[in-house]
């Protein structure tokens, strides 16, 4: 989880798929500059997989994070060994100090501060503050 006062900084949940990964769930709002922004803001993170997924615990989220884990038969464990997910956030504003409206996310295995410089950001999006954004992504993994 990465905290700072600066512009972009991205904030990030961690949560481990059995047989799968450490899945890192990133959020940030990009244009807020008000000392300490990040703290305004609450997030709601949804993470979606298949039924047949192995079993997921949240191992780090800040305590302006919620990470809901949720499974859906649609979803596939795929052949190659990998499981199909889904996350959506919701960023709020949680104080009226808050002044951003624009919010990256990002999902990268091998959680931690910095994803791998390369194949480590399994899907990213933007969208606002308020609203939900949702990304679709593949893990390398297997099913039980």
């Amino acid at each position: 989880m990465c905290r700072g006062r600066r512009k972009g900084q991205i904030w990030n949940a961690h949560v481990d798929v059995k047989n799968a990964t450490e899945v890192g769930l990133g959020w940030g709002v990009t244009d807020d500059v008000t000392p300490g922004g990040i703290k305004g803001y609450d997030a709601r993170i949804t993470l979606t997989l298949p039924q047949r997924a192995g079993d997921a615990t949240v191992v780090k989220k800040s305590k302006n994070e919620t990470v809901v884990l949720d499974r859906d038969a649609s979803l596939a464990c795929g052949p190659n060994n990998t499981i199909e997910a889904i996350v959506t956030y919701r960023v709020s504003p949680n104080n009226s100090g808050a002044t951003g409206s624009q919010v990256l996310v990002k999902v990268a295995n091998n959680a931690g501060q910095k994803a791998p410089p390369t194949g480590g950001v399994l899907g990213q999006a933007t969208g606002q503050v308020g609203q939900d954004i949702t990304v679709k992504f593949v893990i390398r993994g297997t099913c039980a």
